[in-house]
């Protein structure tokens, strides 16, 4: 899958996801939506089990539900 696909269909999840929990945060979620992709599609090295090659911290707590779609997708 293309990123700008990837991309697209975090926004959608993520999109859903705040409306449906009545949220007020989008713009923080969709500001980091390309950075989450791209992290998670080729950056972090996921397959391996060295977790000291693999952290990540989001310290932008009200952008959370883009990271959770970014784990379902």
């Amino acid at each position: 899958m293309k990123l700008e696909e990837h991309i697209k269909n975090i926004r959608i999840r993520t999109l859903k996801m705040t409306h449906t929990a009545q949220a007020e945060h989008i713009g923080s979620c969709f500001s980091c939506i390309e950075i989450l992709a791209s992290l998670y599609s080729s950056v972090l090295d996921l397959s391996s089990n060295n977790c000291k090659e693999n952290y990540f911290i989001l310290s932008k707590g009200h952008a959370i539900a883009a990271l959770y779609s970014t784990f379902c997708e």
